[in-house]
């Protein structure tokens, strides 16, 4: 193996938050050095006669947002979105998403079926004439540059937001129909002729699409079905979701469009499995689509939960289904909005950690939320603005030719106004490029966020057909536990890899209160502690709030615990802490990565636990309790060409040296880092 890997070319490329003005900073190296292991060093071990599933590919969702902004921008500055999205110099991206009516990030909803009770679709706008104007010519431009620059076809996704208001119940008896909100359980309205059309309205819609020359590869049954949004909004539960896929949208689709894929879930992380174990036993299932959030008012949980789930899920999916990535995205605003590059940076490693570990635990892809928005993050109709790996600001173009007027301004179709005017507005040409635009981009007005650069690490790598192999990072305890550790708040889960020696292992037992805690990534002088329950969506333990910090007349939510010959249980009920294998085996990282701290009524599954010099480690597995997961990452692929390619994330501060292959790379801290055997 050493030999053959020094032996071929390696180009490495990174990018990092110290020299983002530089980013996919690319160096070619040839007959590298082999060194010896060294103690100093982490270590990332694969095998590339071990593959697991087949990549999809990756993208974003052509929304009306996404449509209104590149429309926004002059004819130069289309083009280099098209380039930056689709091309072999951006980001490649070959999957898309696009909504069946309107959604928040529309400026008003709307429908192609406006007549009530009309069963038989025969007013259908079989035109769809509102989405002529924007979306599906944003849509034919972006499949067009794809298959110039990689000769592969564009699949898109459809999901529904909300069937037309008629066909849905009331949410309550005073309240008029509506495409907002959701009555529960099923937003459809009884008898079964309104679950018939709205099945129709499915294929209507695609073959309107079919006749725009856009072919919709998917369909999702619905968007977040366990949410009653205030926005376009259509509730299921498995059951009724089950019921309606069954009796008539699987039937007509398989009928009239029997490639279609058709898509189960399409909601968070932490109900995936409940979902699939209805669904997916369906003949008309052909997969699970996930979404990455979590909720929360910071939202700062949201790609953070939910990837030992993914990991059950491979391990219950009929051999030829799949599950899929099919929308993440942060909120509120913009990276630009908030000024703060770090922030954005922040939110760039958050996208890159999800993106692997969703790999590893057998997703087939992922497809971030909007292309491209504002630079408050919208047009949504309900204020619900968010972030994109790219912002269309035509007044802050620099060329003369297209500088647009009103300079600082929205756009015109924008009505969801900040409080406080976008920070990123007194930056300057200088700053854009600073933080990571390219001068092609700022003259156009067109900026490019960190997220853009790391997502790249992974999708120009990684085409379709490229394989995860099997892979684990050794941080041989080669960071310190200084500065802050960001993932120390309620909510994160509790697991295991190997011991790195960073601020996300650190967990003490507090000898007045029992209770084992880690420091607050808010107050550097409060703590998080272990829960005592697993939680129910999770099956494991997380972190909550610590007894001193609790409301007056709260109850406790954290564990009491106390060490018992290398046993670790909870006084209250006499339960004991325990290592919760992954399902599948790890997929593609094995055991000791990611597995998680569950609560045990059999001690025997308790065994080989101590904390000491403020770290929680499992002897037999040499393995330490980590806060999510831990700051160094790394995962390795077969690519399409059947070349490797390892992708590493540093998220500390201090810089790193990971060998791989018995060749040293320096990984500097907060940065992405690719690395192509071949």
């Amino acid at each position: 193996m050493f030999s053959t890997f020094s032996s071929v070319p390696i180009t490495v490329v990174s990018t990092s938050l110290s020299s983002l003005s530089t980013p996919w900073s690319t160096q070619t190296l040839s007959n590298p050095p082999l060194c010896a292991s060294s103690p100093q060093s982490a270590k990332l071990t694969h095998d590339p006669d071990l593959e697991h599933q087949k990549i999809l590919g990756f993208g974003g969702a052509f929304t009306e947002a996404a449509s209104l902004n590149f429309n926004a921008l002059s004819e130069k500055g289309r083009e280099e979105v098209l380039r930056l999205l689709f091309s072999k110099d951006g980001l490649g991206y070959n999957l898309g998403r696009t909504h069946i009516n309107s959604c928040d990030f529309s400026p008003k909803s709307y429908s192609f079926s406006s007549t009530p009770d009309d069963f038989d679709l025969t007013h259908f706008d079989f035109s769809v004439s509102h989405d002529q104007e924007t979306m599906i010519p944003f849509m034919k431009r972006a499949s067009d540059e794809l298959s110039q620059s990689w000769d592969t076809d564009l699949k898109i996704i459809a999901s529904p937001w909300s069937p037309p208001a008629w066909m849905k119940k009331r949410v309550n008896s005073d309240a008029p129909r509506s495409m907002l909100g959701s009555a529960p359980d099923t937003c459809l309205r009884a008898p079964e002729e309104y679950a018939q059309v709205w099945a129709l309205y499915f294929e209507k819609w695609i073959e309107a699409y079919a006749n725009q020359s856009i072919s919709i590869w998917g369909v999702t049954v619905q968007n977040e079905p366990e949410f009653a949004a205030p926005w376009e909004a259509c509730q299921y539960n498995p059951e009724t979701e089950l019921s309606f896929v069954t009796s008539h949208l699987g039937p007509l689709l398989r009928a009239s469009h029997p490639d279609l894929k058709i898509l189960g879930f399409d909601h968070n992380k932490d109900h995936v499995n409940t979902w699939s174990d209805k669904l997916s036993p369906s003949p008309y299932i052909d997969g699970i689509a996930y979404h990455w959030y979590a909720g929360g008012m910071d939202r700062l949980l949201d790609g953070a939960q939910g990837t030992a789930n993914l990991h059950r899920l491979k391990s219950t999916l009929k051999p030829d289904d799949f599950f899929l990535g099919t929308e993440a995205c942060h909120c509120p605003s913009t990276g630009y909005a908030g000024g703060d590059v770090k922030v954005a940076w922040k939110r760039a490693e958050r996208n890159v950690h999800a993106v692997l570990a969703d790999l590893a635990a057998g997703s087939r892809g992922s497809i971030e939320w909007n292309l491209l928005l504002d630079k408050v993050g919208g047009p949504n109709h309900l204020g619900n603005v968010c972030d994109a790996p790219l912002l269309a600001l035509p007044d802050k173009a620099t060329s003369p030719q297209i500088s647009m007027p009103a300079p600082f301004g929205l756009p015109d179709f924008e009505t969801q106004i900040p409080v406080d005017p976008p920070a990123g507005d007194s930056w300057s040409a200088s700053t854009h490029l600073k933080h990571g635009s390219l001068p092609s981009s700022v003259e156009v007005g067109v900026l490019i966020q960190p997220m853009y650069w790391t997502t790249g690490h992974i999708t120009r790598f990684l085409r379709p057909n490229s394989t995860p192999i099997t892979s684990l990072m050794s941080g041989n305890n080669v960071l310190t536990k200084g500065g802050v550790n960001d993932l120390g708040r309620v909510g994160i889960e509790l697991t295991f890899f190997p011991c790195e020696g960073s601020n996300r292992q650190t967990f003490t037992l507090d000898a007045s209160t029992r209770e084992i805690k880690t420091p607050s990534s808010t107050d550097p002088n409060k703590f998080v502690c272990l829960s005592s329950k697993n939680d129910p969506g999770f099956k494991g333990l997380l972190l909550t709030t610590c007894d001193a910090d609790l409301p007056e007349n709260t109850n406790s939510t954290s564990g009491k615990y106390e060490v018992a010959e290398e046993v670790i249980v909870n006084v209250e009920d006499g339960s004991c802490l325990g290592f919760m294998e992954l399902e599948n085996g790890g997929n593609a990282v094995g055991i000791r990565s990611g597995s998680q701290l569950s609560s045990f009524d059999d001690q025997a599954k308790c065994k080989g636990f101590e904390l000491y010099d403020d770290e929680f480690h499992h002897e037999g597995l040499d393995v330490c309790l980590t806060t999510g997961w831990p700051q160094l990452q790394g995962l390795s692929f077969n690519d399409a060409e059947g070349n490797v390619v390892s992708v590493l994330l540093n998220e500390g501060e201090e810089d790193v040296k990971v060998e791989i292959d018995g060749i040293r790379f320096d990984v500097e801290g907060h940065s992405v880092k690719t690395i192509k055997f071949g």
